[in-house]
């Protein structure tokens, strides 16, 4: 039971790379529709937010509690 607080950050961390894959999309229709406003600043953003999660998962996985139990 000890181990729920890690799996929730842990979840919580890749529901920041799900997040972040939806914006790629998202900024990638609106290049396909010639809408080229405010893209640089929000892929920056959407790439800080899937760095941040892919960073968070790895440290989390490696920090994972060995109760076993």
């Amino acid at each position: 039971m000890a181990c729920w607080g890690w799996l929730i950050l842990k979840l919580g961390a890749v529901v920041a790379m799900v997040a972040a894959h939806g914006c790629f999309g998202w900024l990638i229709l609106r290049l396909e529709m010639g809408h080229y406003r405010w893209v640089k600043h929000a892929n920056w953003a959407a790439l800080c937010l899937a760095l941040a999660g892919i960073l968070s998962v790895l440290g989390f996985v490696l920090a994972k509690p060995l109760d076993w139990s």
